[in-house]
């Protein structure tokens, strides 16, 4: 397991080219369900916006609209045991 970035609230990690990243929270988030964010599955995509449109109308249940950070394009959904989400782009 390689470090691949790091700042004081958020560290990448590869892992046999797999990425794994820890973010840390420090206050409640009224967008998204606090419930469920012990730990969060982030799947990388090539267009946040298309995925977004594809997956709304197969009837996947989204908690945010596409967020645009500066590092990234992100959108937070649930799966049908109410488990949080992501789909992202990096910039």
């Amino acid at each position: 397991m390689a470090l691949t970035f790091e700042n004081e609230n958020w560290a990448r990690f590869d892992i046999n080219g797999a990425t794994f990243g820890i973010h840390r929270l420090e206050e409640e988030r009224e967008e998204i369900d606090m419930k469920n964010l012990g730990g969060q599955v982030t799947f990388a995509v090539d267009d946040v916006h298309k995925a977004y449109t594809e997956l709304k109308n197969k009837g996947v249940k989204f908690i945010t609209e596409v967020i645009e950070q500066p590092w990234a394009d992100l959108a937070k959904f649930v799966d049908p045991d109410g488990n949080v989400l992501n789909i992202r782009k990096g910039k």
